[in-house]
Formats: C-alpha cells, structure tokens, sequence
C-alpha cells in the first residue's frame, strides 16, 4: 500500500529549557513564560543571572563608512560595525594600541552619547553629554582594533531551571473535513477527537476556510461525545474568558470547509526590563528553546492511501511500515572569530523537517 499520511499526537511534560541567545543588560530578574499545549498542570521555571564585561571593538585606522565603522574626524562621532548595546549617557573605558585615535587618552573614562545603533559621540562628563555640549574633538585617525568597554558590567541569562515540569501539554491534531461541519447545529464532527469540555483549541486552515472562525484564534472546546463538539469564543478582559461557554453561546458556524484543530502551539519566552534602547531594531531578548519529553497518544489519519492489506488473501494481516518524520541531510558550517561562533553558513537545508533540530 502507498499514499497514508497522519500526524502524531503526543503528551509530555517540560524536561529542560535551552538557552540559545542569553539576553542582554537585564535590569531585572526576568520570569519565564509558557503558554499552549493546554496542560492539566502548568509548568513553571526561574531565571538565573549573572554578570559579563561588554567591550565593543572599532577600526580606528579607517574614516568612518556604514558597512565598517570607523572614525568620522570631521563630526566627532566612533562608529561601530555591528550594534554597539550601549546604554544612552552610559561610562565607558578607552582601550588604544600603541596608535590610539588623536584627541582620546588611553584608559580614560567617557560618557557615550548614543547617535545610532551604532555611532556614538563621547563627552568628559555627565553634564555635558545630556545637554549635548562640548563634545571630545577627535583630530586624527589610530591604528588597528581598537575598543571600548563599559564601566558597569551587564547582566544576562546564565541558565534556566525547570521549578515545575508541568504534565499533560499535548500536540493533538486533528483533521476536519467539509463533510463533518453542520452550519444547521453549529456542531463539529471528527471521529475520536480526544478532546474534552473547557479545552482550548485552535483552528488551522485547509484549502477552504470554515466560515465563521477565524485561524489562530482560541476557542473553548464543549464535547458532545467522543465524535462531535461545539466551540465558543474566548472572552475579552470586560466579559471574562469564560463568558460565552458559561452562557451556552456556541461558535455560529456559517459555511462549510477544511482544515484541522490543533491545541494552541507550546511557546516559552522570557520577559524583563532591560537597560537598552531597543528601538533601533537590535534582538537583545533571551531566546530559549523548550524541551518536552513523553509518549505517543494517538494518530490522526489524513489520507487513507490505498492498496494495503491484501484483496486476493481473507484476513491476510499485512502490516504496513510507519515511518515518522524528523528531518535529515542539513549541513552547517560554523564562522568561528576570536573564539565565538559568530554565523553559521548552511550549506544544505535538508528535508523533512517539522521542528527544531
């Protein structure tokens, strides 16, 4: 037999929270936020911060130009080749070479006036720099990398524990053909659903959208019975999120369609204030991938295929072979540049994707 095509449904729990950008110049502890899957108990994970020198490098032999930075004698201004991540007005040290930039002292102590994303302007003092006065004159170019570092060092993510791993976050597709809508009742019907009363679900579309509902959107779940139930909005702030399914307002579903329902997808983020003007578009946000471990709960058939078993043979039990999709064939290539993997060139996206490797 050829041509079957399902998707899994799985049930796990939050076993480790990776972190893949740590955050910058957090001013405060941030906290951890899981939403999706529709848990029975939620989980929870707490934040750990420490401290780091930031120094920023700049090519001081150079006149200053956008792709390479430099230095522009002409209006007093260091550029920068990449985002600086300087706070407005923030302290920083002076670190030359034997060729330092005329009009700057080795090891000396400026106030930076952010310009940019990556220009600044340099003043001796507090004063000064606010007002925008009496800026440090720069008369002739240095040699060479040369840099900055900030006076107060910057805090960012070092590790995330998991406090409460949570159980039952489920992915739970399930596919919804025109065949199954009623717009008489308002009332969905997919044999086996899985899903249950106050669950909330989410709606992904086919090739023709079901009217009345919207993608992307939460709606609670009433089961009728293991193959059919109805849907209800989510209530805004004012009415409460419950108001609907409390008053029996089911979902009016206006026309036929397809597509599937799904609960809403795991997203795991972490929030808090930092020091940072973040407007000129730099992604200074902690970014962390979440990972769940559990079982396998179900299967959703989406096509049928045909030709598996045998129609010569009575009862002829011929399993078919199940393969389950995870990608493969991706390569990389790190760009490693003073120790750091600063890029990575891929050379071949692979195929069969569907999550992160």
């Amino acid at each position: 037999g050829v041509g079957a095509e399902g998707s899994i449904s799985v049930e796990g729990t939050l076993t480790e929270l990776k972190i893949i950008n740590k955050g910058f110049d957090y001013i405060e502890k941030p906290f951890v936020k899981i939403e999706g899957g529709n848990p029975r108990t939620p989980a929870s994970a707490e934040v750990n911060l420490t401290e780091i020198d930031h120094t920023i490098e700049f090519n001081a032999g150079i006149i200053f130009n956008n792709l390479q930075g430099g230095v522009d004698i002409a209006n007093d201004i260091i550029g920068f080749s990449t985002f600086h991540n300087l706070r407005d007005i923030e302290q920083i040290v002076y670190n030359s070479n034997p060729s330092p930039v005329t009009g700057l002292g080795t090891d000396q102590i400026y106030f930076a006036k952010v310009i940019d994303s990556t220009r600044i302007s340099l003043f001796s003092n507090f004063g000064d720099a606010n007002l925008g006065i009496n800026t440090v004159s720069l008369t002739a170019l240095g040699n060479g990398t040369q840099s900055f570092s900030t006076v107060n060092k910057k805090k960012v993510v070092s590790s995330i524990n998991v406090v409460e791993p949570g159980s039952g976050y489920r992915n739970q597709q399930r596919t919804i053909r025109s065949s199954g809508i009623s717009t008489a009742q308002n009332l969905i019907t997919i044999k086996n659903h899985g899903y249950e009363t106050n669950d909330i679900i989410q709606y992904t579309l086919g090739t023709t959208t079901i009217g009345g509902i919207s993608t992307n959107t939460d709606y609670f779940v009433e089961k009728v019975d293991n193959d059919s139930f109805y849907l209800y909005d989510v209530g805004n702030q004012t009415l409460g999120r419950r108001y609907y399914i409390d008053n029996k307002i089911i979902k009016n579903i206006s026309s036929v369609g397809d597509g599937s329902f799904n609960y809403k997808p795991i997203t795991v983020t972490v929030e808090g204030q930092v020091g940072l003007n973040t407007s000129f578009g730099q992604n200074i946000n902690c970014i962390v991938e979440p990972i769940f471990r559990g079982s396998i709960t179900g299967a959703d058939v989406i096509t049928s295929g045909v030709g598996y078993g045998s129609s010569e043979i009575l009862n002829f039990n011929r399993n078919p072979i199940i393969t389950l999709q995870t990608g493969s064939g991706a390569q990389l290539t790190p760009i490693v540049n003073n120790g750091s993997i600063t890029e990575v060139v891929v050379n071949n996206g692979g195929s069969g994707y569907n999550s992160i490797p």
